[in-house]
């Protein structure tokens, strides 16, 4: 199956069509090609910290795409906090936007709090009735938090007589991977 085939059974690599669009003629030639690009920042994560994911939606081709789907997953690990589209309408993991001109590019921003160690895989997929489902993941690896101090103290007077006043030095180091 190419871009340019003619859908005749009404599904293509398990996505079913709906039979109005295949009925109405929408689907005859070219399906669009939507590049959909899932990122998120690069650098150390540990439990409860904060990781942004940025996605990225482009027509790469020379018709507008219409009634577009983007379906984010977010797996056990992530608690979403907030976030914020360019164009569309984001709720429970469903970013929904009307159409998308050739050649636009629009994006979805968001916060999630991580909750668990370990590697997380978080995928991002998108349909839409004239174009051919697309996926995109970003994957970040969450470390535990590990406190730990040490703790050193030191006297400052060699000779302490009962009823004088002894000084000490106390230093405190943090060894452990948090701030």
């Amino acid at each position: 199956f190419d871009r340019s085939s003619k859908i005749v059974n009404g599904s293509y690599a398990g996505s079913i069509l709906s039979d109005t669009v295949i009925k109405t003629g929408l689907i005859t030639g070219n399906l669009a090609e939507l590049d959909i690009t899932k990122t998120v920042e690069t650098k150390k994560y540990y439990v409860g910290d904060i990781a942004k994911y940025t996605i990225k939606l482009s027509n790469k081709d020379n018709f507008t795409v219409y009634d577009i789907i983007v379906k984010d997953f977010m797996p056990q690990g992530l608690e979403f906090i907030e976030g914020k589209v360019t164009k569309g309408s984001y709720v429970d993991k469903v970013w929904t936007i009307d159409k998308l001109n050739s050649n636009e590019t629009v994006e979805f921003t968001y916060y999630c709090t991580l909750t668990k160690t370990g590697s997380i895989n978080n995928t991002a997929i998108v349909n839409a009735e004239n174009s051919l489902p697309n996926n995109s993941s970003a994957l970040i690896n969450v470390l535990p938090q590990n406190p730990d101090i040490e703790v050193v103290k030191k006297a400052l007077n060699s000779v302490v007589i009962l009823g004088d006043k002894a000084q000490f030095e106390i230093i405190v180091n943090n060894t452990g991977n948090m701030d």
